[in-house]
């Protein structure tokens, strides 16, 4: 049997790769050529996708159709405008399209936002994600959608504080909270006239409290509370959008590219730390990432608070936003 000939082969390969991209050329420039169709690709994290949706309203305004692919599809349950739609699935012609624009690195039908921040860390998200699009920053919080029957689906007499403790991120001691004695936070809730509620994939540290919901019963839930406490996850951004009076607890990511500052309603505390936002100076944070003081199994400086802190901070938050409590 003779041997395969893998000069020919390689040379077959090349040449269609180059009949390809010498079509793509044919192609005028996004400039000349303007689709009226868009794809636009973001396809996990829950509070990454979530910050896709300024994008969103902006590419409505420019495109005729726009074709969000999310495996978070769920977040936008409602969503007003009636030429963007929500894929969690693609058929095989739009993955071939997205295959051959990214392994061209061409952005013509489609704008990929897949480790687009990841590889552009030192800028907030959302810059992050308009630049990739080639468009200017519109600096404003996701908007979220709720039906009737959800706004209607809470019925819960007393004011409440939802926390938030567990998430994937969490499990990274540099993205978690420490020192904070639980307990005595509740109890000074409870005292203030909150009801509390912890949601999470999984009980966290006050399993008694806990509540088990689907994404949108999350939202719905969300949008009723009267304050959120929590680490910064997807949770924390979903209260954020919603305007809901926040304390969130950042580490070694640096709060000004997760949030606007000017239009964020609560208060971040992160501890000092003489490394301040290392993750953002490390190029591969978003594969492996360490404290620089005490690896992987200390306390980073950035992440130790104290109950007292958080109680006073609560304090501050009930009256800076005159929160109503029992």
């Amino acid at each position: 049997m003779p041997k395969p000939n893998w000069c020919f082969f390689h040379f077959a390969n090349l040449q269609s790769r180059c009949q390809i991209s010498f079509a793509y050329k044919l192609i005028p420039s996004p400039k000349k050529l303007k689709p009226s169709t868009i794809y636009l690709i973001r396809k996990r994290a829950l509070g990454d996708v979530l910050w896709i949706e300024p994008l969103i309203r902006e590419l409505s305004k420019q495109y005729k159709k726009v074709i969000v692919y999310t495996k978070f599809q769920v977040l936008f349950e409602n969503y007003p405008e009636p030429n963007v739609v929500f894929k969690e699935n693609l058929n095989l012609f739009e993955k071939m399209l997205i295959t051959v624009e990214h392994f061209f690195h061409i952005s013509l039908f489609t704008i990929n936002l897949d480790m687009s921040y990841e590889k552009d860390p030192l800028k907030h998200v959302l810059a992050a994600y308009f630049n990739a699009a080639r468009l200017p920053l519109k600096r404003y919080y996701p908007k979220l959608y709720l039906s009737d029957k959800e706004k209607n689906s809470i019925n819960r007499q007393k004011p409440f504080a939802i926390i938030h403790l567990k998430a994937s991120s969490a499990a990274k001691n540099f993205r978690n909270a420490f020192g904070i004695n639980w307990d005595s936070v509740i109890e000074h809730l409870e005292n203030t006239g909150f009801d509390i509620v912890e949601i999470g994939d999984a009980p966290g540290l006050i399993p008694q409290y806990y509540q088990s919901t689907s994404i949108r019963e999350m939202i719905a839930l969300m949008s009723k509370a009267s304050l959120f406490i929590g680490i910064d996850s997807g949770p924390s951004h979903i209260a954020a959008s919603l305007e809901i009076p926040s304390i969130v607890f950042f580490g070694a990511v640096n709060p000004e590219f997760r949030h606007f500052k000017d239009q964020f309603k609560g208060i971040i505390l992160q501890q000092f730390c003489e490394y301040a936002g290392c993750y953002h100076t490390n190029p591969i944070a978003y594969k492996s990432h360490s404290c620089r003081l005490v690896g992987d199994s200390g306390i980073p400086k950035c992440c130790n608070f104290t109950t007292i802190q958080v109680v006073d901070t609560i304090n501050e938050l009930v009256a800076k936003y005159n929160i109503k409590h029992a």
